[in-house]
């Protein structure tokens, strides 16, 4: 049985993939387009936008990958962090 910080941790990681996924496909970019800006394998790229690490377990993405993940997208980092600690306002611009 899982506990509540897993099942957590599992729904972010998800999450997280969907709005990758979101992101990249607006961009109209392969997987791979991303994950070569972003100096990252293919496979481990696409293991994000499932949520899951390349061998197809359950993962939490690393921050390290995260951010570099979210430049090869054309969003910043500290953007996409202030932009999830606060509600956001119609002056907000980021995309996140």
């Amino acid at each position: 049985m899982s506990t509540a910080a897993e099942q957590q941790s599992r729904k972010a990681a998800l999450l997280l993939g969907k709005r990758l996924r979101v992101l990249r496909q607006r961009q109209g970019k392969s997987q791979e387009a991303i994950a070569i800006a972003a100096g990252i394998s293919t496979q481990t790229y696409a293991a994000l936008e499932r949520g899951c690490k390349p061998s197809g377990t359950d993962s939490n993405p690393t921050l390290k990958t995260v951010l570099r993940v979210l430049p090869a997208l054309g969003i910043d980092p500290v953007e996409a962090i202030l932009y999830t600690t606060r509600a956001p306002s119609a002056s907000h611009s980021v995309d996140w």
